[in-house]
Parts: C-alpha cells; structure tokens; sequence
C-alpha cells in the first residue's frame, strides 16, 4: 500500500512539471480515489500554476513589446513637435527678419571682440532705416572699428567704452550723438546673444531744432519780462491759491548756459491778495476776477493804484496794470487764471505829465490869445499918444507946454521900445538864440548904472533911488548886459508899482554858497500871496490898467537860470515888494 502512494506521489510530480511545461497531462489524483489518500492535516507537494506563472513568458514579451512601440510613438512625437518648433521659429525668424528690416527706426547689432586683450567690434546687421537715414550698409556692415572710422563717421571710443559697459552691467544705456550732422538719441541695450548689443537710433534732428527755437524764444521771452518788470500770477480757483511767480537765473553746468524759469514765490488766498488794490481800485478788481471765473469774458485787464507801497524805485505813488486770461480743462470748464503784473508808476507819472503840459498849454494858448489882446491895446496906446502927442506940437503957444507934449512923446517911445525889446527876448529865449557873452566886470559899476538910469527916467519925486553895495569892491565873470538887463526889468517893475517912498538896488554876498545874491526893493503897493506864483507866469499882469507886456518877469526868471541863479520874490500888501536872484560867484581881482 505504501508503496502505491509512492508510485502516485511519482506520477503526480511527473504530471505537474509537465504541465508547468505547457505539455497537456491527465491529472490521476482523482482516479485514485480522491481524498483517500490525504488526510484533513495533509498538504500538497506540488501546487497547479496560476494565469500569470502559466503565461509569464508571453507576457513578458508582450510588455517589451509595447515598451518599443511606446518608445517609437514618443521618439516620433518628439520630432514633430520639434519640427513644428523650427518652423515656427523659422516663422518668427522670417517675422523679425521682416520687423527688422522694416523698422522706421535704424537700427544695428555689433558684436564686442577681445583680440589678445584688444578690445573690438564689429557690426553685424543694419536695417533698411539705418541704410537710408544715418549711412549705407556697405560702409558699415560686417566691419570693424578701424574700417568704420576710416569711413566717414570718426571716432567709435565712446561707442567702444558704453558697449563694454552694457554688458558688462546688462543695463540700457541712452545718450545723444551726432551722425553726419544730424543728431540721434542712441538707446544701447545687451542682446540675447553673447557680446553682443542691439543699438537703436531715434533721429531728433527737428525735435532738437525746435528745442533749441524754443530755448531761444523763452530766452527771449525772458528777457522780454525782466525789461518790462513783468511779474507773473497764477490763480488756482480750485484751491482759492493765488501764486506769485518771479523769473529766476539758473547756471546749467553742463551745457554752460544760463536757463531762466519762472519760480513760485508766494500763495495766498485771493482775497488776501486782492488787499494790495488801493480801496478806491479793489471793487473793480473783484468785479474783473468775477467775471473771468464766471466765463463771462476770456481776457481782462486793469490799471490800478497800490495800496500804500513803496516798492518801484522809493515813489510814493505806485501803479500796476494786470492782464488777465482764462485757462480751460478738456470740458470747457475754467479751472485757473494765468496772468502778469506790470508796473506803470513811470507811465502814469508821464500821462499826469502830459496833461499838466496840455493844461499848462491850453493856458498858455489862452495866456497867448489874451497877450495879442492886451498886445493891441499896449500898442495903440503909445503910438496913438505919439501920433496924438505930434500932431498937437505944431500948434502948441508956449514952450512949458510944449515941453510937455515932448516927455509925453519920449514916454511913449520908450513904453514902446521895451514891449518889442521884450517880445524880441522872449523869441529869443525860447529858440535859444539869446547871446550871453561873459565878460569881467564890476558889481558895483553895474549898480550905479541902473540907479542913474533909473532916477533919469523916474517922473515921480516922491520916489528915491538908493544903491546898495555889498563889498567896497566886486568883479565877477558874468554876461554884463543880461545881469544889467534884469536889474533894469525889475526897476522898472517897481516904479510902476511904487507911489512913495524907496526903490533899492544892491547885492549880498553870500558866502555860504559863494553866492552874489541881488536884490530889489520897494515901498509899493506889495503883492497878494495868492498871486506870488503866478508873478513869473508869461503874460500875466496884477494890474491891467498899467501899461505892461507882463512879460518882464518871466523873461527875468529865464536869464537868471541861464546865468546859474535862481529868482524868488516877498511881499507884504501895502508895506512893498522884495525880488531876489542869486548867481554864482566866482572872484576875479
């Protein structure tokens, strides 16, 4: 029996490893019984094999085979991907090959070359801009630096040096250069490709140009305010800011010139600055700033008086104009007030000058026509008692009478001679034709001429000539005849006015001034103080009923300035009348 469990068991392994095998076996263990042969605690030498123990090798060689295919797919995968890439690229190259060479703006790449520690370059590729705007492609393309300068452009050290550094420091770099007369804003930057620099050129020629038109005009404009004493202002109704802005000189150094720009000196609210408009001026301020902020109007302009300032060359009485317009945002809306003071003391002074000058001639015209009428009575008056005066001569009975009717004639002539003597001066002075021929003479002579003169010529024995000499002897330098003649014009002023009493003539010396100082006195009627002013005005005359051109005074005080002196008169009503003139004094033996 033990020995056909042997035999089974044999049987048994044979089946299994020929079934392991793959060699189609009859399992036995059934025919012999089953189970009758194993106990419930027995177990089996040799196990069946599974799906994948049984087919290990066929699966083994399927898994190689997918690994080869799967291999094969992604190998081909990867190169149409890659193809697709290249072109692709080859499309962006065409695109930026198109780009570079249509590009408005000239442009070039240049590689930096070390030779032996020599530092090189050379260009690369130019566009068609470069081409046409800075030079030709011939003259630079695929050359180095020595071949470039020998061209025509000159010196490439500062190239040389700033594309050394762009790559060095991988920052761009932007400066201005001049290319055959035109200048470029030249941006320098590091490319992709190693040691090597894109350059791009924008040519601002024209935007230089009107740089430099403009510099000129503000330069202009400039010194357009300064000469005009302008002060800009700005208002920023917004903020209710008012601000002053006053032109400042600054020194670039780097250019070497002098730039002027306006600087903000002060804001304040307008109210605030409204308080520099004189009271009697500052409504009508407000009213032009209220219509400019209303955009009632565009542009304004007035004059007006400061308020108690003193700012333009010490006046007391200070004027400003200022011209005022509207600034406008992208909707129509004012946002602000541009304008400039300008200050116009000077030429209100001139306007107030023009109408005193007016004044004064429509006073003189006046002066001028009531002269020719009074003129016409002075004249009629001693020719009429001349012609009168000989006419009654020839019938005249006895010698008294007769010697009479001569001193009326003689009178006469002389009242005559004087007024066009006077009316000869005048023309005389006023076209500056008048001789003033200086001489040496003596002071002293001079007096006692114009006192015998004088007592020759005086009809009235009330009145007394007295002479005052003021040094026992006196010679000055001087025009004889105009000192003499205005001494005798103020004589002959005093007689008319003087009924009794003294008429004096003399002189001071002053010494203080080095002065001679002329005087003559009366015991006349005097002046009013109202009139005193007026004595020296042409034409004027206290007393129309006493014959006179009233130009005597007035001729008096312009001889008296042309000889360095001046001329003043004080007087007292009823107690007389004193003229005094001074004139330099200069001492002569």
């Amino acid at each position: 029996m033990k020995r056909n469990i042997g035999i089974f068991i044999l049987l048994e392994y044979f089946t299994g490893k020929i079934y392991a095998g793959c060699i189609p076996a009859i399992n036995i263990s059934p025919a012999i019984g089953g189970d009758a042969f194993c106990s419930a605690n027995s177990s089996m030498l040799e196990k069946p094999l599974n799906f994948i123990e049984h087919y290990d090798l066929l699966i083994f060689s399927l898994y190689i085979l997918a690994s080869i295919i799967v291999a094969l797919l992604t190998i081909i995968y990867i190169r149409h991907i890659k193809s697709k890439m290249r072109t692709r690229e080859y499309k962006l190259l065409l695109k930026y090959r198109d780009l570079f060479d249509n590009m408005p703006i000239p442009y070039l790449r240049s590689k930096v070359l070390n030779k032996g520690g020599q530092l090189d370059f050379i260009i690369i590729d130019v566009n068609n801009a470069f081409e046409k705007k800075v030079l030709p492609g011939f003259n630079i393309r695929h050359k180095n630096r020595e071949q470039i300068e020998e061209a025509s452009i000159g010196s490439m050290d500062r190239f040389l040096d700033v594309s050394k550094k762009v790559l060095a420091t991988k920052e761009t770099h932007t400066g201005e250069y001049e290319v055959n007369g035109a200048s470029y804003t030249v941006i320098i930057r590091s490319s992709e490709e190693e040691d090597v620099v894109d350059v791009f050129f924008v040519d601002v020629t024209k935007l230089k140009n009107y740089r430099e038109n403009l510099e000129l005009v503000n330069y202009k404009l400039s010194i357009a305010i300064e000469a005009a004493d302008m002060i800009c202002w700005y208002y920023d109704i917004k903020n209710d800011l008012f601000s002053v802005k006053k032109m400042v000189a600054e020194y670039d150094s780097l250019t070497g010139k002098t730039h002027r720009r306006l600087v903000e000196d002060k804001n304040v609210p307008l109210e605030t600055a409204l308080m520099l408009v004189h009271t009697d001026f500052r409504e009508q301020a407000r009213e032009l700033f209220r219509r400019l902020i209303s955009g009632e109007i565009r542009r304004g302009h007035l004059e007006y008086q400061l308020s108690d300032l003193n700012i333009y060359n010490d006046k007391e009485v200070s004027w400003e104009e200022t011209l005022a317009e509207v600034e406008y945002d992208s909707e129509g809306n004012v946002i602000a007030l541009d304008g400039v003071f300008m200050p116009i003391t000077e030429q209100k002074q001139l306007e107030q000058s023009l109408r005193d000058a007016l004044t004064a001639a429509e006073e003189a015209n006046r002066l001028k026509s009531a002269f020719l009428a009074n003129m016409s009575h002075e004249i009629r008056t001693p020719l009429n008692a001349i012609i009168g005066f000989s006419n009654l001569l020839i019938n005249v009975e006895t010698e008294e009478e007769k010697q009479e009717f001569i001193g009326i004639i003689e009178n006469n002539n002389a009242l005559l001679l004087q007024l066009i003597n006077d009316i000869f001066d005048l023309a005389m002075i006023d076209a500056e034709t008048l001789d003033f021929n200086e001489s040496r003479t003596s002071v002293n002579h001079i007096i006692d001429e114009i006192v015998t003169s004088a007592r020759m010529r005086n009809r009235n024995k009330n009145v007394q000539f007295i002479g005052s000499k003021g040094l026992p002897q006196c010679y000055i330098v001087i025009a004889k005849h105009r000192l003499a003649q205005v001494l005798a014009n103020l004589v002959s002023n005093s007689m008319k006015f003087t009924e009794s009493g003294s008429i004096t003539v003399g002189y001071e010396y002053e010494q203080k001034g080095n002065l001679l100082k002329f005087f003559v006195r009366d015991t006349g009627i005097g002046i009013p103080k109202n009139k005193m002013k007026e004595i020296f005005h042409r034409f004027t005359k206290l007393n129309t009923f006493i014959q006179g051109s009233g130009l005597g005074l007035s001729i008096c005080e312009m001889i008296v300035h042309k000889l360095g002196g001046r001329i003043w008169v004080d007087s007292e009503i009823d107690r007389g009348t004193c003229f005094w003139f001074t004139v330099p004094y200069q001492f002569t033996e």
